[in-house]
């Protein structure tokens, strides 16, 4: 073979390697770009954990308060039979407890609505963490492939250029 087309040989081999290196270097950039997704969707799932449990305790607490005022309306309920003198003033109070009873069941249920929205929200976000951690295997083996690719490439130019 004549200089001229081993050096012909040799620029379209580099060439091809320039454009599987910047293939290369896309994929990667992606793979990158993938990572902080996976990063960003794991930050969000621990947060939304954090809410949720949170909420939880809020939901436990305000139910406890709601017991308590049950609990403290059956009181009211009893001294308003036996103290006929302040039934005015026990039936405004029970009045009163009721509506925050109403108001704390409303946002109970509330609570409830917010906890199940969180869960459905963490349920998409581990099927997309899943998503994108198949992607990026993916494109872990295509990066092998084209690194046994480049290296057979490199054995070949070598083989030619010893050939001379």
């Amino acid at each position: 073979m004549s200089s001229d087309r081993l050096e012909a040989i040799h620029e379209e081999l580099k060439g091809i390697l320039d454009e599987r290196i910047a293939e290369l270097q896309r994929v990667v950039g992606e793979a990158e770009d993938m990572t902080r997704q996976i990063v960003s969707a794991e930050l969000q799932i621990s947060r939304s954990r954090q809410l949720r449990e949170s909420l939880e305790q809020e939901m436990n607490r305000l139910s406890d308060d709601l017991d308590a005022m049950k609990v403290r309306a059956d009181e009211v309920r009893a001294r308003h039979e036996s103290m006929a003198a302040e039934r005015d003033e026990l039936r405004d109070n029970l009045r009163e407890q009721e509506r925050s009873n109403a108001a704390l069941e409303e946002e109970v249920q509330g609570l409830r609505e917010q906890t199940q929205e969180l869960a459905d929200t963490q349920s998409r976000l581990e099927d997309e963490r899943a998503a994108l951690e198949a992607k990026v295997q993916s494109y872990r083996d295509k990066i092998e492939q084209i690194r046994k690719m480049k290296a057979e490439l490199m054995a070949n130019m070598q083989e030619l250029s010893g050939a001379e």
